[in-house]
């Protein structure tokens, strides 16, 4: 897309552009992936900026992958008449540190010892556990957009972990290389880097244990092997990303062809 992306969707992208195996490229204006919408807290002129550029996506379904404590500390903006779904990807108590809310940011500042590598195994957890649970539910919604052929956002807080291994899934079902989508997952970690950077100097200011910071960068940024826990939970039932499409969600050979159709030019 041709707009200038606004400062407060640092992760924003739309999927336009991108080559397939076949050929074809995803069609410019109709997925895109973003952080949360969310232009509260922004001067007058930004506010008005992001929500200008918001509405003029001319959204069908805005797809919120956040819990319930993230959504209701920070509503999305959503224009009207477009379609809101809460779909979150974890069950709520399902993993309490890395949400980001402020309650999980004090316990993640308060951790201590050997209490440290927890932040990094719940890390872990949730994507050993996106492709079921609650992510299914995520990922059918998802699917069921792709059906009517909407125009589709699609986000969690920071547009990098939830978003991103969604992301991964679409990005295969419309054609798109395993390696060609890790690339793409991994661009998340561009637009984090300012973030974490003041992160850091705040997490300095505060004398934050050393042990602590580098969990906390850990989590801040998006990994191959992360990833590769999704996929290996995936294959611990399935042999392939297709038989767990087909199986868990009815996509079959045929429905990814009206999808490639529909969002590929």
């Amino acid at each position: 897309m041709n707009r200038t992306v606004p400062k407060s969707l640092p992760n924003f992208r739309d999927f336009g552009g991108l080559p397939c195996e076949d050929g074809r490229v995803i069609r410019p204006g109709k997925l895109y992936r973003t952080p949360a919408l969310r232009p509260k807290g922004l001067s007058r002129r930004e506010r008005a900026k992001t929500l200008a550029f918001i509405d003029a996506l001319k959204l069908d379904t805005v797809l919120d992958f956040r819990s319930r404590a993230e959504y209701t500390e920070k509503p999305d903006y959503c224009p009207p008449g477009v379609r809101h779904l809460e779909v979150p990807f974890f069950a709520d108590g399902q993993v309490d540190r890395i949400i980001v809310t402020r309650r999980s940011v004090a316990r993640m500042l308060t951790l201590r010892g050997n209490r440290i590598p927890l932040l990094v195994e719940e890390k872990w957890e949730s994507y050993r556990v996106m492709p079921f649970s609650n992510g299914k539910v995520a990922l059918t919604a998802l699917f069921e957009a792709m059906d009517r052929g909407d125009t589709i956002a699609f986000h969690c807080t920071e547009g990098k972990d939830r978003t991103g291994f969604a992301a991964y899934v679409l990005e295969r079902c419309l054609g798109r290389s395993d390696e060609a989508a890790r690339v793409e997952y991994l661009k998340s970690n561009g637009p984090m880097e300012q973030q974490i950077a003041l992160q850091e100097r705040f997490f300095r200011l505060i004398r934050m244990p050393k042990e602590l910071m580098e969990a906390m960068n850990y989590v801040e940024h998006c990994h191959e092997e992360l990833l590769d826990l999704s996929l290996a939970a995936i294959h611990e039932k399935y042999d392939s990303l297709e038989a767990y499409l087909e199986a868990e969600f009815g996509v079959t050979g045929a429905r990814m062809e009206k999808w490639r159709n529909d969002y590929c030019e």
